[in-house]
């Protein structure tokens, strides 16, 4: 009889013991995820950029403690200057799980090194420290480039003038030319 009621009790409580670990280990999880930290990352399609130019970049965002996807739906990112103000902000919304954004540089830009800075919006209840921070480098295209250089050939000295020769309004529109020049 005992052997009876042994085996009942094993086959009839044992699974309700584990439908609970399995439950609690279900709500740990949904605890971790939305109540801990995250990091982010973002993904540029270079690390330097032209005044008028676009970054396009891709944000990644993650539990920091078991690097799961976030529930943030929303992606906050700023290019700083070197005096530490803000030239331009951007939101970037999650859709199909990815965040993915540009932002256009203005003309009036003064080239030098930028910081793109990213956070949630969960990220700042805490410490800045624990935003995201690339550095990058922008710059701007000269229209008259001139490189004038002296080349040996056989005997004979011959002068050569490269340069930058525009082709319309924009920087890209344009070919980069050799030249022989006279003495």
């Amino acid at each position: 009889m005992r052997y009876i009621i042994t085996i009942l009790y094993v086959f009839l409580i044992t699974p309700r013991i584990q439908a609970q670990s399995v439950h609690f280990d279900n709500r740990m999880t949904e605890f971790l995820i939305t109540t801990l930290l995250e990091k982010i990352y973002i993904q540029t399609d270079k690390p330097y950029y032209v005044v008028e130019d676009t970054i396009w970049m891709k944000a990644y965002v993650v539990n920091a403690q078991i690097h799961q996807p976030s529930p943030s739906n929303f992606v906050y990112i700023e290019l700083i200057n070197r005096l530490d103000s803000v030239e331009k902000r951007i939101k970037i919304r999650k859709e199909n799980h990815a965040f993915c954004g540009y932002i256009t540089l203005d003309k009036k830009l003064i080239p030098g090194e930028y910081v793109l800075r990213a956070y949630t919006n969960w990220m700042r209840n805490e410490s800045p420290d624990y935003f995201f921070q690339k550095t990058i480098t922008i710059g701007r295209i000269s229209l008259h480039i001139s490189i004038r250089e002296k080349v040996r050939l056989d005997t004979s000295m011959i002068n050569r003038e490269i340069y930058w020769k525009n082709r319309g309004k924009l920087p890209g529109n344009g070919i980069l030319m050799m030249r022989p020049t006279a003495k």
